[in-house]
Parts: structure tokens; sequence; C-alpha cells
């Protein structure tokens, strides 16, 4: 099941067989309601879809357009951020990513309610955030810069009763996921993934060693978003090592929504 925000066409070219509209572009999210209000429920399809294979093995893939733009968080959960000190700009933002948090949470309990949330592997895992303004410090913080801050992004395994609460800060990719899965499922891995299995470290055991993480920086385009010729869109390419890292520039960081 494909819940909200998709860039790869409609949902059966992500091989599911079943989905929501597609949520592709934004640009014009104010004029599509319909589009906002597709791509922010990803409770109500899951549970929907949950209902009609009810018994049956499933994968969900959520991705709530949350806290994307329009920035228009309900006023209950926006009136403690304008009271903090931070400006509005900042304040809509920091309320839109507690409206994802809230919505995050509503998905599993709805798992819970049902009765399968002992027997689900939850990962939750994001892009890289919000391009602010065209301020130099804060666009190395922001999406497209290739400095930490801007391809750093949280990566949760949430599965009761298997994997103990535990906090890693070692490197790690989201090349890492698939192979983590696989593991945790005890299926075999094929030996062409470049990710490392994390499931290590999950149970209780090692992280595994790895020399060097490599990264890219796409600018969007229309080639991306129909996912043709994305190798026509690098912005910068990174290596990083330990403490070090190496920052190629291929063009200017591009700024984005």
């Amino acid at each position: 099941m494909q819940a909200g925000k998709f860039w790869e066409g409609t949902y059966k070219t992500g091989g599911f067989t079943e989905g929501t509209k597609t949520v592709s572009s934004l640009k014009n999210a104010d004029n599509k309601p319909e589009w906002l209000r597709k791509g922010r429920d990803i409770t109500g399809p899951s549970r929907d879809s949950l209902d009609k294979h009810e018994g049956e093995p499933f994968f969900i893939f959520a991705a709530p357009v949350i806290p994307h733009v329009p920035h228009n968080p309900p006023a209950s959960i926006l009136k403690s951020y304008l009271e903090s000190g931070l400006n509005q700009e900042e304040a809509h933002y920091a309320a839109m990513c507690e409206w994802l948090d809230r919505e995050i949470g509503e998905l599993l309990v709805m798992l819970e309610e049902k009765g399968h949330r002992r027997q689900t592997l939850v990962i939750f895992a994001v892009d890289n955030g919000w391009v602010m303004d065209d301020d130099k410090d804060r666009m190395r913080r922001a999406k497209n810069s290739p400095f930490d801050q801007g391809v750093r992004f949280p990566l949760i395994f949430s599965w009761p009763g298997r994997i103990a609460p535990s906090r890693h800060d070692e490197a790690v990719s989201s090349l890492d996921v698939l192979p983590t899965v696989l593991d945790l499922g005890g299926l075999q891995k094929p030996d062409r993934l470049s990710g490392l299995s994390l499931a290590g470290p999950l149970l209780g055991g090692p992280m595994p060693r790895r020399e060097a993480l490599f990264g890219e920086v796409y600018n969007h385009s229309e080639n991306i978003e129909k996912g043709e010729h994305p190798e026509l869109n690098p912005g910068s390419l990174w290596v990083r090592q330990g403490d070090w890292k190496l920052i190629r520039y291929l063009r200017p960081i591009q700024k984005q929504f």
C-alpha cells in the first residue's frame, strides 16, 4: 500500500498493489486542496487497506506531505510556537513538525488497535528538511546542501518485543535499510547490495564496520520528477570518512520551493 506523497508516477510504478492518488508536485498546492488532503492523510488509507486485506501480510509505504509547504498547521498546535519567541516562518515550520509527530502517532495507534504492532517492523526516515532562505549560513544547514546538516536524517527502527530501545551515533546510510529488513526478516541478502545490515546493533550486537560513506545531492528538475535520467542532475558529490568529509561541487546549490 502506498499512501501520501510519491515521486514515481502511479503506485503501480513502485510495485504496489494499491495506493492513493499521486502527490508528486506541490508547487501549486494552495490551489489543489485535494492533493494536500490525500497527501497529508496516511492513517485513513492505511486502515482501509488493512481492513480490505485482513489477515494477510502487508507492507505500507506512508509518506505524509507534512511538513512540506504550505505551512498551515492547526491553530491549536501553532499557538505555543508563536509564543515561544520564534519568528513567524520558524514557528509555522516547527508546528508543522509537531503535526507530523501526531500523524505518525495516529498511525502507530491504529496498528496497535488492530493487533499488528508487535508483529510489524516500523521504520521512520525523512529527507533533509526545508530550504529556508538565501542566507549562506542557513543554506549550508538545509536540504540540497552536501554539508552534514543537509544530508543527515533520523533513522528509527521500531519493533516491540524484538528491538530494545537504544541510540547509535555512528554514520549509517539509507542504503542500509534494505539489508537490515532482509536480515530481520530472516531472508537472504543479494550480494549486489551496497548497504550494510544494521540488524546486529538493533538486536544488541556490534555496529558493522564501514570504510566510508558516499553521497550525491541532486537538483530538482523535470527529469527527476518524471524519473528520467537522474544522472543529468547531480549538484554535488561527497564522501565521509570518520571526522573528514570531501565535497565536490558540480553546480551551485539550487534553492527549492
